[in-house]
């Protein structure tokens, strides 16, 4: 848990630092922008000979250097900063977007809570209830990644995005709370 957290700390930490000193000088137009990014992504592609795909925890990361997790995941956050940019005045004013994007930490955070609660919740229903299913509880109890879906649809998938979003915000929701709470009782600042 403390690599992952360590690992995506750097990629928020550039978000906040491309919104208070970078993003004023970001006029570039959605042309050179998008070509930029897909020049670079190419260039990338060409050296490894494939997207490289990151696992902090296999130590076969090292054959794309060390750095190469940050570089990606930049060029990444540049594409969806101007894809948000694009969108904003469509979507800007929306409630549940705005909610979304003022919890982003916590969805960093807490996501894989909320697809454990859904897993949790059908290998409860499958094992216990009905006693039906392919729910593998073994895998369930030692791989993180373990997803299930009923029937292997991968339509079931929306409840895993669902909750992997809700949850986390609700987490957040409820600390917020309590903190404001607090600041009333004891006329603190925190």
């Amino acid at each position: 848990m403390f690599v992952r957290f360590a690992s995506l700390l750097p990629f928020y930490e550039f978000g906040i630092l491309y919104h208070s000193k970078l993003e004023k000088y970001d006029h570039i137009s959605n042309i050179w922008y998008f070509s930029t990014i897909l020049i670079i992504q190419t260039i990338i592609v060409a050296i490894f000979h494939r997207p490289p795909s990151f696992i902090y925890a296999n130590p076969d990361i090292a054959k794309y250097g060390y750095f190469m997790p940050f570089i990606s995941g930049a060029i990444g956050i540049a594409l969806w900063l101007r894809i948000a940019k694009i969108l904003e005045p469509a979507i800007g004013k929306s409630k549940i977007v705005n909610l979304i994007a003022d919890n982003s930490f916590s969805i960093m955070v807490n996501h894989f809570l909320g697809f454990f609660i859904i897993n949790s919740f059908y290998g409860l229903l499958l094992t216990k209830i009905f006693h039906a299913g392919h729910f593998d509880v073994d895998t369930f109890k030692s791989n993180i990644w373990y997803l299930y879906y009923p029937s292997g649809l991968p339509q079931f998938q929306i409840f895993h995005l669902i909750a992997g979003i809700s949850i986390p915000i609700l987490i957040q929701l409820f600390l917020n709370n309590i903190t404001r709470i607090f600041k009333q009782r004891f006329k603190i600042s925190i």
